[in-house]
């Protein structure tokens, strides 16, 4: 599928998101204080175990009046592995919204789909990192490949997209260019985790995390832009 700019894709969402079809991820974390369900708007509609007092909060949100509300030790969410989340060598967008809530040093993942392996977005202090490999331990692609900035106790969106053979990273709409690969991204047989990664018990996030979509098979933003205004679409 052809990708498109952001602001080319806002055109069209009156009618729907037009990848729709190709989200395999969608948590909005709306719902009542305090609340563990956390619904998957996709057409998957996965559903996590939630370990630790991983749940949502209305004290703080990007959209929807809610968010996943992460303390940095036990807290997250872990969606079993599925093919869904495999990236291969095809376009793709991980996104959401995060607000830490204290940068220390070391490595704290946000989104991941990995353990020695695989793909994973994280943060190392007060810098957002990517990491992506070919295969287990030794097969890099991208190492902790920084793309901006975060702010504490303030809301970022971030995204990395993959159009053809070139990686991008964005952080507020601002872009780094990775670099390019034409090999395929390693499926682990491993839970995708909100919040940690599988087989560590370090390196929690502590802080919220809202509006997370994970698009398969197309690469949504190709430019610096304007990040989302409103809530992802769930049509």
């Amino acid at each position: 599928m052809t990708a498109v700019s952001h602001m080319a894709l806002l055109a069209t969402y009156t009618g729907g998101d037009p990848y729709f079809s190709n989200v395999q991820l969608l948590l909005h974390m709306d719902g009542t204080d305090g609340s563990t369900t956390i619904i998957d708007h996709s057409q998957n509609a996965f559903s996590p175990t939630v370990f630790g007092n991983a749940q949502i909060d209305t004290a703080q949100s990007k959209f929807g009046g809610a968010s996943l509300l992460l303390d940095g030790t036990g807290d997250y969410l872990s969606y079993a592995d599925n093919a869904a989340f495999a990236l291969g060598s095809g376009d793709f967008t991980i996104e959401f919204w995060a607000r830490p809530n204290g940068l220390g040093a070391g490595d704290f993942n946000m989104l991941t789909h990995g353990d020695n392996g695989g793909w994973m977005v994280r943060r190392n202090g007060s810098t957002v990192t990517f990491y992506a490999s070919t295969g287990n331990a030794g097969t890099t692609m991208f190492d902790k490949v920084g793309f901006g900035t975060l702010s504490n106790l303030t809301w970022h969106h971030i995204a990395v997209t993959r159009q053809g053979t070139t990686f991008r990273g964005f952080l507020d709409g601002v872009m780094t260019s990775f670099g390019t690969s034409s090999l395929a991204i390693w499926d682990p047989t491993v839970a995708l985790q909100v919040g940690a990664l599988a087989g560590s018990t370090g390196g929690r996030f502590n802080g919220w995390i809202d509006d997370v979509r994970l698009t398969v098979g197309a690469a949504r933003y190709t430019a610096a832009f304007t990040p989302p205004a409103e809530t992802f679409l769930d049509f």
